[in-house]
C-alpha cells in the first residue's frame, strides 16, 4: 500500500502537475466529467491509507490474540472481523 502510494500515486500526480494544460482538453473530452489524474491519485491515496490501516488494525488484534479473519469485498477491499462476527 505505501509503495503503491508513494511511488505511483507521487508520479501520477507530478505528471497530472506539469502537463495539465496538455491534458486538460483531454480530461474535459472523456465523458468522465473532467476527472483528472490528481482525483485518481485521491482516490489511490485514500484506498492506500484504507490498506495500511487495516493491517495495522489485524497486527494489532492478533498481537492481542484475538480471533481475527479478513474478508474480502469483491476481492478488493479486505475487512477485519472478529471470529464472533462471522
Amino acid at each position: 500500500a505505501i509503495l503503491s502510494y508513494a511511488f505511483i500515486g507521487a508520479v501520477v500526480w507530478i505528471v497530472d502537475m506539469y502537463y495539465c494544460d496538455l491534458l486538460l482538453p483531454f480530461y474535459l473530452k472523456s465523458g468522465l466529467g473532467g476527472m483528472t489524474l490528481h482525483v485518481l491519485w485521491h482516490i489511490g491515496a485514500g484506498f492506500g491509507t484504507y490498506l495500511a490501516i487495516t493491517f495495522l488494525i489485524l497486527v494489532r488484534l492478533q498481537v492481542l490474540k484475538k480471533d481475527v479473519y479478513l474478508k474480502w469485498l469483491g476481492n478488493i477491499i479486505p475487512i477485519c472481523l472478529l471470529g464472533e462476527q462471522i
